[in-house]
């Protein structure tokens, strides 16, 4: 058994105990999503039914410590099928950075066209002394201040062209925040699993400029220190995103400019140029890249989004990514519209410029087609 293994019974007890001496409260609510979903991978066609459960609750003691934990039950099932399509057990990639978890698949049907998993997403606690915060358990962590190619943000990356940016799987993690003066703060972590992964995080503000350096290491192997920067000018908002990734075998910077504003008093545009130093064919085997530290295989990329808001009840979401060097380019779109209160339906759509024979990287995602019913309580 690990150290945290043999200290996590005796946490367990002391938080029943101080829970359990002081009144709290709890709030709990429901993630219900309902959909379908259409992909045409190697020229072939496969339509999906899917829905997701999430139970979540917070619990808060008057002691200055709240418990957090998220489940979901998602089913899938195969309702197009054609030869060699069945669903795949799902898989992590990258670093794993779980202790513990969960069997993933409870059940899956005979033929592969229904499938039923879980998974254990968030289950942590935050403990507050003074101004400093402590979290301990299964929590989402994010790095980086770019919208779409981040040099910075590697714990469980977003995919590329996702959507949803919002929201982030788990990880095992033990992290501690303190404030630096008025606008600052130092953000320290350990991430733990098969794979370890510790960061350390220093933010300040300087009038209209704000900056974040980073330090992280993942098995003391691969390391990566970057620095960022946020300002405006006129009506434009300002990032850059700059990062030198080295280890025994792969050394180089990666890069990110950006801009943002509002144009035609209803429209948000963001657009995003990267650059990857270390993106090449011959560094695939790195693990930077078997780790999911670098994403992108490319060197010149650019994102293009543009969303707006027509009328209160909808939302419209249209973007581009392009690879320069290859003329390699994903479209995206989104429609969503509100049903009432914490309901809405969302209309996706993936196209990917390129044959998927052609090799180039975003050739190998899909053509995808999605409906979403989506409702909390």
């Amino acid at each position: 058994m690990t150290v945290v293994g043999k200290f996590l019974p005796l946490l367990g007890w002391v938080l029943a105990g101080v829970l359990m001496a002081e009144p709290a409260s709890c709030e709990s609510w429901v993630d219900l999503n309902v959909g379908s979903e259409l992909q045409r991978p190697n020229e072939q066609t496969v339509v999906d039914q899917t829905a997701l459960v999430r139970l979540n609750t917070r619990y808060s003691a008057p002691v200055g410590i709240t418990l957090n934990a998220h489940y979901g039950l998602a089913h899938r099932v195969r309702l197009v099928d054609e030869p060699g399509t069945g669903i795949a057990a799902a898989q992590s990639t990258g670093a794993d950075l779980r202790l513990w978890d969960l069997p993933t698949e409870l059940w899956r049907s005979d033929g592969d066209t229904w499938v039923i998993e879980q998974n254990l997403d968030t289950l942590h606690g935050v403990f507050y002394w003074g101004a400093q915060e402590f979290t301990v358990g299964r929590q989402p962590i994010s790095l980086g201040v770019s919208r779409q190619f981040s040099p910075l943000d590697v714990v469980v990356p977003q995919r590329i062209g996702a959507q949803e940016r919002s929201y982030r799987p788990g990880v095992d993690a033990v992290r501690w925040r303190n404030p630096l003066g008025l606008t600052g703060e130092l953000d320290v972590g350990w991430v733990f699993g098969q794979d370890n992964l510790l960061f350390a995080r220093a933010t300040q503000q300087w009038g209209t400029v704000s900056a974040e350096f980073t330090a992280l290491t993942l098995n003391q192997a691969q390391w990566i220190v970057g620095l960022s920067t946020q300002t405006f000018a006129g009506d434009w908002g300002l990032w850059q995103e700059s990062a030198w990734l080295h280890d025994d075998v792969l050394s180089g910077a990666r890069i990110t400019l950006g801009a943002d504003r509002s144009v035609w008093s209803d429209v948000y545009v963001v657009a995003e140029y990267h650059y990857n130093d270390v993106g090449d064919a011959e560094n695939m085997t790195s693990d930077f890249f078997q780790k999911g530290l670098v994403t992108l295989g490319k060197q010149h990329y650019v994102a293009l989004n543009a969303s707006a808001t027509p009328s209160p009840l909808v939302n419209l979401n249209l973007g581009l990514l392009h690879n320069i060097q290859d003329a390699d380019t994903l479209l995206l779109g989104n429609v969503g519209r509100s049903l009432g209160n914490n309901t809405q339906v969302d209309a996706t759509i993936e196209v990917p410029l390129a044959k998927q024979d052609s090799g180039t990287e975003f050739a190998q995602i899909p053509l995808r087609l999605a409906v979403l019913w989506s409702t909390v309580f």
